[in-house]
């Protein structure tokens, strides 16, 4: 059973973020946008569609 990846991100309020997910290390799709309050807790329920999968955390 493959459980979905989380993790916590911590950054100055009222910043957005974007975490971005790829299969292949080049491609990279925006998966999820919030903005900071305080930390915030990223949790990806698409990743059972691919077999690996990477995340980057990035300011748009």
């Amino acid at each position: 059973m493959r459980s979905d990846p989380t993790d916590d991100l911590i950054g100055p309020a009222g910043t957005a973020v974007v975490v971005e997910g790829s299969a292949d290390l080049v491609n990279w799709l925006p998966v999820w946008t919030n903005a900071f309050t305080s930390a915030l807790n990223f949790n990806d329920l698409q990743s059972g569609a691919f077999s690996t999968r990477s995340y980057r955390a990035r300011l748009p």
